[in-house]
């Protein structure tokens, strides 16, 4: 009942945004952490030698793949499913942009830049717009140095990811929930839009939460500093949301 429960809720929000076909990407993160669903090797050994003869004698899905993975498929299939009827209805309405305006390789350099923009406007939201016009061409240095930069934090936090599971599973949130509109399949004609990071900047909400708790518990004044310092934070973050706002009076001021 409750799986039926989960499976109509989910068909319920992709029929509200098709942008939750990583859903079950992101419960699969869950299940490694903070859930540890997944066994050990000494755990998975111990358990397959005590049921070496029913396993042998009537062998089944469940133990060929683990459950977390398992009772992923029938949401897997949703995504599937939205994915397939969500391109064919923007190909119909001539959203998608084909290769010939907009090549692969473009599409690529703009998903790199737009993987670090994004986590950039994330602690410094600056220079905002309704609309962000794709580039005539990118700098070499730009795409590389950003290609490098989520190169290191996915070699980094796989790294720590037996220390500290909630970095990867921040990290890999975000990289995964925004694969849908990083623009490789490019509908409109922006190169990135600030709406379409509500899901995926949870992902790094989580590194950041997590890590300065862990950080703060290990230091004697760690608790004093991390609430003065987000309370600066939060008042900065107001005062910048304010000045945002009235750009968002009307039409002509939006555009002005």
């Amino acid at each position: 009942r409750r799986y039926l429960a989960v499976a109509l809720f989910y068909v319920l929000g992709l029929l509200s945004k098709p942008m939750l076909v990583t859903l079950p990407f992101v419960l699969f993160l869950l299940d490694f952490w903070p859930l540890n669903r997944f066994q050990s090797p000494v755990q998975t050994r111990e358990r397959g030698t005590n049921h070496t003869r029913d396993s042998m004698r009537s062998p089944s899905w469940r133990s060929l793949l683990p459950e977390p993975i398992l009772e992923k498929i029938p949401l897997l299939v949703l995504s599937m499913i939205t994915c397939g009827m969500t391109i064919y209805a923007q190909h119909n309405d001539g959203a998608i942009v084909s290769l010939i305006k907009v090549p692969l390789g473009m599409r690529s350099m703009n998903a790199l830049v737009s993987y670090v923009t994004y986590v950039r406007k994330m602690f410094l939201p600056l220079d905002l717009a309704p609309f962000y016009p794709y580039p005539v061409t990118f700098h070499p240095l730009t795409v590389f140095s950003c290609l490098l930069v989520l190169i290191f934090m996915t070699v980094l936090v796989l790294f720590l990811a037996k220390g500290f599971p909630y970095l990867m599973v921040g990290w890999f949130w975000y990289l995964g929930t925004l694969v849908p509109v990083i623009g490789i399949v490019q509908v409109g004609d922006q190169s990135m839009a600030d709406r379409y990071t509500y899901i995926p900047l949870i992902g790094i909400a989580i590194m950041v939460v997590w890590g300065l708790a862990d950080l703060s518990s290990r230091w004697r004044f760690g608790r004093i500093t991390l609430c003065s310092t987000s309370l600066v934070a939060m008042a900065l973050l107001m005062w910048a949301a304010w000045a945002q706002i009235g750009f968002w009076k009307n039409s002509e001021i939006l555009f002005r």
